[in-house]
């Protein structure tokens, strides 16, 4: 069990005793960093979106779903207690451990990724409400800030390793820090995909809807069920109706869907470390996929 560091205790205090009562605030602004809310949001861009806007909410998706597998495991692995109090603010935080945070993990993430894809003016705005969610945690007496710190600086390496998976794709002008020392790796093209339509997506948005609301209530075993059904409906869909996806964007849509069954599963058996080891399998199967693409030669090309 890993206990608070030194400066844990005497910074939220600071933050829980020495402000004037702002909860109501807080507690808005804390729902922004909720993977729930971010995942919903996504799925309605991607669902209700074209082209970029599509591509973004489907990377934030998919990152807000693996990060919420992946904070849960490192939290039943280091099992560090919530702080004194938090009890009382139950109606923020589900009975779960406290570290890493996993609304800092979201919120960075999605920060990182907005700014991917919509420039320096969202990178900012979205840094600006990720502090203010990380905050929001510690005034309502939830998370140390360690627990905030940790969650942030993963949700910030997620992001940049989503947004250069995406580049490598095809689905990203911007490979992210990359971007700082190579200027000319950003690319102007017009970010297009072929699907999936709109049966496709409404069935992705409702998996994503029933199966979060399932997890976050301590139904996994329903939640998994509910992918796996969902995966399987989709995947006959598309191939008895002969929807017009791109191949590789099929591929990675069946890598995704065993990783999360699988994730989903070992979590529930408590197999953490497999679990986690499982997501990083996934993402390296998604980048052997741009190997030898014409898509991958035309990024190395531009990085030189």
């Amino acid at each position: 069990m890993l206990e608070p560091f030194g400066f844990d205790n005497s910074l939220l205090t600071i933050f829980t005793q020495q402000f004037p009562d702002y909860k109501g605030f807080f507690f808005a602004i804390t729902q922004l960093g909720s993977p729930f809310t971010l995942a919903l949001l996504g799925s309605f861009g991607f669902v209700l979106g074209k082209n970029k806007l599509k591509v973004f909410s489907a990377i934030l998706i998919i990152g807000t779903i693996f990060g919420m597998v992946v904070i849960d495991d490192i939290k039943e692995l280091v099992e560090r207690a919530r702080p004194d109090g938090a009890k009382a603010a139950d109606f923020t935080v589900k009975d779960s451990y406290s570290f890493p945070s996993g609304h800092a993990f979201s919120i960075f993430l999605a920060a990182s990724v907005l700014g991917a894809y919509y420039g320096w003016k969202f990178y900012v705005s979205g840094y600006v409400l990720a502090i203010a969610v990380s905050l929001s945690r510690l005034y309502l007496g939830v998370h140390f800030p360690s627990d905030v710190l940790f969650g942030a600086v993963l949700g910030i390496i997620g992001g940049e390793m989503l947004i250069y998976a995406a580049y490598r794709l095809g689905l990203s002008n911007n490979p992210g820090i990359i971007s700082l020392i190579y200027k000319k790796a950003i690319r102007s093209e017009k970010i297009t995909i072929n699907g999936p339509d709109r049966v496709v997506s409404i069935s992705i948005f409702l998996t994503i809807l029933i199966s979060i609301v399932l997890y976050f209530t301590d139904y996994a075993p329903l939640a998994i069920f509910t992918v796996t059904l969902a995966a399987i409906f989709i995947f006959y869909y598309i191939l008895s109706n002969g929807v017009r996806l791109d191949r590789d964007l099929l591929l990675i849509f069946g890598i995704l869907a065993l990783c999360l069954i699988a994730c989903l599963s070992l979590l529930f058996l408590g197999s953490y470390w497999l679990s986690m080891i499982i997501v990083i399998i996934a993402y390296f199967a998604i980048m052997a996929t741009t190997y030898g693409s014409k898509k991958n030669e035309e990024m190395a090309s531009s990085l030189k």
